[in-house]
């Protein structure tokens, strides 16, 4: 048992290794493409990426490296854009029901929005959209304990126009 539970620990070490080094690249996805039907702008938009900011199964709390993740680089990517709409998606793995893993994946993104505000000045983004998605839409296959760590996350979209 003592043996399952130190790997538990050495594999969410490794992953949090991987997690850190990745975040070096922050953005960890930047990407242009033609306006979208809902933006106010009609021109090309520029699209940042930050997907992993991970909580502990059934929990919703930012811990402080999430804290500190989030203020080196997330509010840095808001902050450096000019008006843009940021977009916070909670994810869940598939542990547990549905209708609940629903409401914690809205919790998860309301503390990362919550974080935001706090740390990001209002005049700093145009809107901050929240919404979770559940296990409805997995960013990563259940199949394997790995990909359920990494859906228990919350996504950040930092979206600028360009026109």
């Amino acid at each position: 048992m003592s043996s399952s539970v130190e790997f538990s620990h050495r594999g969410r070490y490794r992953a949090l290794l991987i997690f850190l080094a990745l975040l070096s690249a922050a953005p960890l996805l930047a990407q242009t493409s033609p306006g979208r039907s809902g933006d106010s702008g009609h021109g090309p938009t520029t699209m940042k990426l930050y997907p992993l900011i991970s909580f502990d199964a059934d929990n919703a709390k930012l811990t402080p490296l999430q804290h500190r993740i989030l203020k080196e680089y997330v509010f840095e990517g808001i902050i450096s854009e000019h008006d843009p709409t940021v977009e916070v998606i909670g994810y869940t793995d598939v542990m547990g029901l549905s209708e609940h893993n629903k409401r914690l994946s809205l919790r998860r993104a309301e503390s990362v929005a919550n974080a935001i505000r706090q740390g990001v000045g209002r005049e700093h983004y145009r809107s901050l959209i929240v919404r979770g998605v559940g296990e409805d839409a997995p960013y990563y296959a259940n199949d394997l304990p790995e990909g359920r760590f990494y859906n228990r996350m919350v996504q950040v979209r930092v979206i600028t126009s360009n026109g």
